[in-house]
């Protein structure tokens, strides 16, 4: 799950990433690549086409900054997936009746291909035709950037690394209500600068940058209806100019839910995903499902949640 971030220029990330990891894939031996591979059985020459009805496919994937990661997608029913890391296996799980399966593993650091093969009922291997392409950072700090790529169709981001969630110096770091619940926003900007803060287009006020390089802003009196936004930061340099721009969606929550906010709720922030979330508070992002299930009736989409949503965490 994430917040998507509207910034220029990422379009441009994802082909040097794209193709970075290829011409780095077509230079380097398998053995350099990684090494917790727990078969180094080939299967670059696996003959069923890539246009197979039943090949397997991605629906997420989930990489925090040390590598540890959540694969999961649909094949037919029952099938043996395998996880290919650079055409090799690496790990494997079994799809259930509807034909859904869900694996986590750690990758090693460094650029990787992530492809799938699935071993049907029938005794065929059928693979993938989705390569997901990403690059585990080696300082362990960093949220990779993960493309899905598949031939013919336009380069999908599965996840955005946390500096994507900037523009310069620029960018949004705390979403939270006041008691009477009122928005307020803070984040960081370039020292000496002014941040204006719009919704869905309508000026909401300006917040100034302190020589520390911080912002923050409470939309005192403005009365926001519970539903979905865009909220548009811009800064703004001492000759008035836009310097740098970040947008991003935004969910009001009702003042109700707001007011009556509990132990054990949290509002959703900007780069949060239910599966990161699902780290923070159970240890494993595994366990994002339970989360899911206790805020299904707000969540539309389990890969998509909103900045300003509030959601139960039920004790596991």
């Amino acid at each position: 799950m994430r917040a998507n971030i509207l910034i220029g220029g990422a379009a441009a990330v994802v082909a040097a990433v794209i193709a970075g990891v290829w011409l780095w894939s077509a230079n380097q031996s398998k053995d350099e690549r990684h090494t917790e591979v727990q078969s180094t059985q080939d299967v670059s020459d696996v003959i069923e086409p890539a246009t197979n009805p039943d090949a397997p496919a991605f629906d997420i994937v989930r990489v925090e900054p040390g590598g540890d990661a959540v694969v999961a997608g649909r094949s037919p029913s029952n099938a043996q997936i395998s996880l290919l890391v650079d055409d090799e296996r690496f790990t494997e799980a079994i799809a259930d009746n509807r034909g859904e399966w869900t694996l986590t593993t750690r990758l090693p650091a460094g650029p990787m291909r992530l492809s799938l093969l699935a071993r049907l009922v029938d005794g065929r291997e059928v693979v993938s035709d989705q390569v997901v392409v990403i690059d585990v950072p080696t300082d362990g700090e960093r949220v990779p950037l993960v493309v899905l790529h598949q031939e013919g169709q336009p380069s999908r981001i599965l996840q955005e690394p946390d500096q994507l969630l900037r523009e310069g110096d620029l960018f949004l770091k705390v979403l939270d209500y006041s008691k009477d619940g009122d928005l307020m926003l803070s984040g960081g900007g370039s020292a000496g600068s002014t941040v204006r803060i719009y919704l869905d287009g309508g000026l909401l006020g300006d917040a100034a940058v302190n020589d520390g390089g911080e912002w923050a802003f409470q939309a005192e009196g403005s009365t926001i209806a519970p539903g979905l936004y865009e909220i548009r930061l811009d800064q703004i340099d001492e000759n008035g100019e836009v310097v740098a721009r970040v947008e991003l969606p935004f969910e009001q929550a009702d003042r109700e839910v707001i007011a009556s906010l509990q132990p054990g709720e949290v509002i959703v922030q900007p780069g949060n995903s239910l599966w990161r979330i699902s780290r923070r508070i159970y240890g494993q992002g595994a366990d994002y499902t339970i989360i899911y299930e206790a805020n299904a009736k707000q969540i539309r989409d389990p890969d998509l949640i909103y900045p300003g949503q509030i959601f139960e965490l039920p004790k596991r």
